[in-house]
């Protein structure tokens, strides 16, 4: 009788036990490498959209930035304007419209290639225009800004009060005889900030209907800069006179594409 082992029936093949096996240990890696390929997928989604974001928002940047430059040659003609009917009769009216004025665009330059400054350095430059108007209008002209210095730090497109300001110079204090007031005031409501430009003119209604260049070149700015998350209103004032009311974002860091 010969002795010796014989296969069990019961064993299974050993092509399938290999098979078996790989499965077995092959569901582990196959689920981590289904993990890391998501992953992976949303890092690069996220990367994408980022991306896209930044591209977004450089081309609102160089659009603000070309509207402004489209501003300043229209403010720069008037204001040379005003000095070239004050050098003959009133020279050293002029020189010192002249001086501020080399003040004012040697600021404005320094910042030429920004889309948004702190509110506390619009308010500079609008200040220095003030200035330059009152020399043409005497006294005729008196102005008051009222911001709290804890707004100073928010973020808004260059140039943004001047075309308010004129605006009222020509439809309002201009429209006078014996002149009038403009008016700056700033108060932050919640996560935004509320700007307004006001005059004691005599013809609120047109005023609030005016649509010169500058009142339409700052809407667009602002609507490169916070897309709609900002409003801008002419209105008549109570008690007479025009309002520019302004609401914007409280942001009080610009943008990297912004600096």
């Amino acid at each position: 009788m010969i002795y010796g082992a014989s296969p069990s029936p019961y064993r299974p093949p050993f092509i399938s036990a290999l098979v078996a096996g790989a499965r077995q240990n092959a569901l582990p890696w196959l689920a981590v490498a289904g993990t890391i390929l998501a992953i992976e997928a949303r890092r690069r989604a996220v990367r994408a959209s980022l991306e896209r974001e930044r591209l977004r928002a450089e081309v609102a940047e160089q659009r603000v930035i070309a509207l402004t430059s489209q501003l300043q040659p229209h403010f720069l003609f008037n204001t040379l304007q005003s000095i070239s009917t004050l050098i003959h009769r009133d020279p050293d009216a002029a020189d010192e419209m002249l001086t501020k004025l080399s003040d004012l665009l040697r600021d404005v330059l320094r910042h030429r290639d920004r889309a948004l400054v702190p509110l506390g350095e619009e308010l500079r430059f609008t200040r220095t225009y003030l200035d330059i108007a009152k020399i043409r209008f005497g006294e005729r002209l008196s102005f008051q800004i009222d911001v709290a210095p804890e707004l100073h730090d928010v973020q808004v497109p260059i140039f943004l009060l001047q075309p308010l300001v004129e605006n009222a110079l020509k439809h309002g204090i201009g429209a006078r005889i014996r002149g009038g007031s403009i008016s700056i005031a700033a108060e932050r409501a919640g996560d935004r900030v509320r700007i307004d430009v006001a005059d004691d003119g005599p013809d609120a209604a047109a005023i609030a209907e005016a649509s010169g260049i500058g009142l339409a070149n700052t809407r667009e700015r602002l609507a490169a800069s916070f897309g709609v998350h900002q409003s801008f209103t002419l209105m008549p004032r109570p008690g007479g006179g025009a309002l520019a009311r302004l609401s914007i974002p409280s942001i009080t860091s610009a943008p990297a594409s912004a600096r």
